[in-house]
């Protein structure tokens, strides 16, 4: 096997910084990280449980400075990753955005434009394609085409104690998730974005209604998600729950057919770990994933009709 080479810069110590440096971890691509975090309690926090972290910065210069840095991860709060990602691909960086991407579809692709001139990659994290349930829907579907769809709903339940601000970052991925399986959905119809849910009604093709809700729990410490799909010939369920023994279940009339998923004990930390392993192959590769972007495009074109319906600011 061959020694690590890469040095990833992140910008953030929040989002899922600390389940991308898991990912580096596991990966055994990665030699070094370097951390840029304002918050000095914040810095110390990750770099005292990652190993992999050899220096840390309050602010980007000396990251970018740093010339061993290949890719930067950027993980801050959503309202400045354009612009940190854009001082990243003027400096020569690949870059990897973590969800949501940008604000806008705009702010995403000017970015596109910027990291195709400089001849970079600009990834984006979906951890949620990596779901086990989700993935094993698709090798199904691979095999049978999905029905013509009547209704669709996605349900995300935070822990009691959840920020605010998970709470649209959330939606965003529920948003992922469903239109993977969906296709783009091809209007917001209405959106509400609060302290403690976000819901939204979204019209897909063919006018197929569609709803996305995101709270928090009263009870319980881990996240969990489901996404139902009503279809003309019965129903398919997509649990993202540790707790759930039937992940994935697919209903056709009367018949009744729970699909074989092993879910480990935190689905969402297995997911993001497992997709920061997939884009660092890319980085190592420097091959895009067209689909995967396209994508993210698409979800945040969706996210951000919600955000801006709903008045609501990131």
């Amino acid at each position: 096997m061959s020694k690590p080479t890469l040095t990833v810069g992140f910008v953030g110590a929040g989002g899922n910084a600390r389940h991308h440096l898991a990912g580096c971890v596991h990966s055994g691509l990665v030699r070094r990280a370097v951390l840029v975090e304002p918050g000095a309690d914040a810095r110390a926090r990750l770099r005292q449980r990652y190993g992999l972290i050899k220096a840390d910065h309050a602010e980007l210069e000396p990251l970018l400075a740093d010339d061993a840095v290949t890719v930067v991860d950027v993980c801050g709060p959503v309202a400045g990753r354009a612009e940190a990602a854009r001082r990243a691909l003027a400096a020569g960086r690949h870059v990897i955005l973590d969800a949501p991407p940008a604000r806008t579809v705009a702010e995403l692709d000017e970015l596109a434009a910027l990291a195709e001139a400089q001849g970079r990659l600009l990834l984006c994290a979906l951890s949620p394609l990596h779901m086990p349930a989700h993935r094993k829907l698709h090798e199904l579907l691979r095999r049978e085409p999905l029905p013509p769809p009547v209704l669709a709903t996605a349900l995300t339940v935070l822990a009691p104690d959840a920020p605010a601000d998970d709470l649209p970052v959330a939606a965003y991925e529920a948003i992922v998730a469903l239109q993977h399986i969906t296709g783009p959905a091809v209007g917001v119809q209405s959106a509400l974005v609060g302290e403690a849910s976000v819901s939204a009604l979204l019209e897909l093709g063919d006018g197929v209604p569609a709803q996305i809700s995101v709270l928090r729990s009263p009870v319980g410490e881990r996240p969990w998600g489901e996404r139902r799909l009503f279809t003309t010939e019965g129903l398919i369920l997509v649990r993202d729950n540790p707790e759930d023994e039937l992940p994935l279940i697919l209903a056709h009339g009367d018949d009744y057919a729970p699909a074989k998923v092993k879910a480990p004990p935190d689905v969402y930390e297995y997911a993001a770990v497992h997709c920061m392993e997939h884009l660092l192959d890319c980085v190592v590769s420097e091959q895009p994933e067209p689909a995967v972007w396209d994508e993210a495009r698409a979800a945040l074109a969706t996210w951000a009709g919600v955000m801006a319906l709903s008045g609501a600011t990131v």
